[in-house]
């Protein structure tokens, strides 16, 4: 397969390896980026014309799930204080950490399930882009966005990014240096950037749980984290059906600060 034997994938372009998928939940012909292989069988995939990859079975029923909704579920349980169950389920999944340490992992979190869209993209998150995109050795002077995501048929993006606190603020040359990693021009990315205000209990978007017996922390939206969270998503929907039909962000759209 690697020095090309075995049937190759269907996606003009695409010279890796076709994909048969067990369970016959992927599609046929096509190699695990273009949808085949085994794909999630869960809810939180049902929406999505090519599931995520199905890695795990589920710990209680037959079908099988992406490493997405995995974490989730572990997630769940630590939330509902049920440590020995999360520690457990925390095991049969393989996970050697904690799953969720920071707040903008939360958050990206809650916002994709309100944007469904942006599994559609290809996603840098908190990462290199260079390194993910193009496959370059990582270096340490790289810039890495929070949240970037690129569609390559209308070789546009969506950078987001979330701040800890309010004194945080981007310069626009690194905004221009991420979408040139990219391979795209700054005019052509959505640019969206969300305050926390972590050190500000009154306004923070997330409050903090600690579990000590189980050493897990985690954090929950507040009553005004869901509603910036709203405000963001009807944003980000925008953004993204202007992304996929090959529409340029407006002026206002490159820049827009919650």
């Amino acid at each position: 397969m690697k020095h090309g034997g075995g049937d190759r994938c269907e996606e003009p372009g695409c010279t890796a390896g076709a994909q048969t998928s067990s369970r016959n939940t992927g599609q046929p012909g096509k190699c695990m980026k273009h949808g085949g292989g085994d794909r999630c069988e869960g809810q939180c995939c049902s929406f999505l014309s090519t599931p995520e990859c199905a890695k795990h079975k589920h710990p209680s029923a037959e079908h099988w799930i992406c490493t997405h909704a995995a974490r989730q579920l572990v997630n769940d349980l630590l939330q509902a204080n049920k440590i020995e169950e999360a520690k457990r389920l925390r095991k049969y999944f393989g996970f050697t950490k904690d799953l969720v340490v920071r707040a903008e992992h939360v958050f990206y979190y809650e916002l994709v399930k309100l944007c469904p869209d942006l599994i559609k993209t290809r996603r840098v998150l908190d990462e290199s882009v260079l390194s993910k995109l193009l496959g370059k050795t990582k270096s340490l002077s790289d810039p890495r966005p929070d949240y970037f995501h690129y569609w390559e048929p209308t070789n546009l993006a969506l950078h987001g990014e979330f701040d800890e606190t309010a004194e945080h603020e981007d310069c626009e040359e690194r905004l221009r240096v991420i979408a040139h990693h990219a391979g795209c021009a700054r005019e052509r990315v959505y640019v969206w950037r969300v305050c926390g205000y972590m050190n500000d209990p009154t306004k923070a978007l997330l409050r903090r749980v600690e579990i000590r017996k189980a050493g897990s922390v985690y954090y929950v939206l507040t009553p005004r984290g869901k509603e910036v969270l709203g405000r963001v998503a009807r944003h980000v929907n925008l953004c993204l059906q202007r992304l996929l039909a090959g529409q340029l962000p407006t002026e206002s759209q490159c820049k827009v600060y919650f």
